[in-house]
Order: C-alpha cells, then sequence, then structure tokens
C-alpha cells in the first residue's frame, strides 16, 4: 500500500471528525439556548406545570405547580391524588379531572391535561402535563 494514500484517507478521517465536531457544538450551543428559553417561558407562564417520571414514579412539579402542592405530607397527599388520578390507554396518558388536596386542608378541582413521552422503544417514559382550575374551565366547586 502506498504511504500517499494511507495519509490521505487518515486526512479524510481528520477532516470528517473535525467536521462531526463542529456540528455536535452547534448542536449543544442550541439546545442550550431552548432549554433557556423553556425555562424562561415556565417562570412568565401562570400554568401549574409536572411531569411525572414512570420508572422512578416520582412527580415533578414545575414552576407554580410547586407552590400549589405545598411541602412535607401536604405535598405527598396532593401529589398522590395527581398520580392516582392518571389514566393510562394504549402507552399514553388521558386527560382527566381531580381533586387535589391543598395545604391548609381544603380541596380544589382541576382538570389534569396530559401529554405521554416515549422512550427509543416506543413505551410511555414520562407525561408531562399542567393542572387547570375548574373555575377557568367554566365549572364550579
Amino acid at each position: 500500500m502506498d504511504w500517499r494514500i494511507l495519509a490521505g484517507g487518515i486526512m479524510l478521517l481528520l477532516l470528517v471528525l473535525f467536521w462531526v465536531g463542529v456540528v455536535v457544538y452547534r448542536m449543544k450551543g442550541q439546545l442550550l439556548i431552548l432549554q433557556q428559553q423553556a425555562e424562561v417561558l415556565r417562570e412568565l407562564s401562570d400554568e401549574i406545570l409536572y411531569e411525572y417520571h414512570l420508572d422512578s414514579k416520582s412527580l415533578i412539579p414545575i414552576g407554580k405547580c410547586s407552590l400549589l402542592l405545598g411541602e412535607g405530607e401536604d405535598y405527598r397527599r396532593a401529589t398522590g391524588a395527581l398520580v392516582n388520578s392518571f389514566v393510562f390507554h394504549n402507552d399514553t396518558c388521558q386527560t382527566t379531572e381531580v381533586w387535589i388536596p391543598l395545604p391548609g386542608g381544603r380541596k380544589q378541582r382541576f382538570k389534569s391535561m396530559n401529554s405521554s413521552i416515549l422512550n427509543r422503544h416506543g413505551n410511555l417514559d414520562r407525561i408531562i402535563g399542567k393542572l387547570i382550575p375548574a373555575e377557568k374551565e367554566g365549572q364550579t366547586t
């Protein structure tokens, strides 16, 4: 084998690796910007958002949702009520109505709107949702 062909192949490989590195670096920067935009929108929004991870069975309140659900025992009761309201069907979680126990001993009715996130195998991985107070839906409690 001629050393010039080998050297040319190595140079081509190095150029491809450099190009892949540049593309990955740019994508990482774009993802960082999108993540920052999502954080700002969450802070500005008056929506009550949450994320539920099926593997760890943990509910993560986002933004105003953590204020609504409270802390300690109040939080455990409220998240338990929300998680128990989830209706699963064919790897999706459907919209439901739920009474959430709030801090101070009172309960409030919400509509729970859910979107299912599937993993790369097509199985339900997590649920992203929001709570809409019944009053905003034109209902009374």
